[in-house]
């Protein structure tokens, strides 16, 4: 990428996040998921929750991450 196409771009998606800060209807609330939950993907769950994140999901294939994340989650009343 060049840097006339850099900075096209960066100024489309300026303008339109400019335009889309005031939108009716959007939700006040943050909600994420969580793909492999390890202790990175732990400590990131933990962090998104303190931000006030709303974790609709987390999957992992070590169920013992699961289940873990799972009982942050729960926790945090989410």
């Amino acid at each position: 990428m060049d840097r006339r196409r850099f900075i096209a771009a960066a100024g489309a998606a300026l303008t339109s996040s400019l335009l889309t800060t005031n939108v009716q209807g959007a939700p006040d609330r943050v909600r994420m998921g969580f793909i492999g939950v390890g202790a990175m993907g732990t400590g990131n769950l933990s962090a998104a929750i303190a931000a006030g994140a709303e974790p609709t999901a987390v999957c992992d294939v070590y169920q013992p991450n699961l289940d873990k994340c799972v009982a942050l989650a729960a926790k945090a009343g989410r």
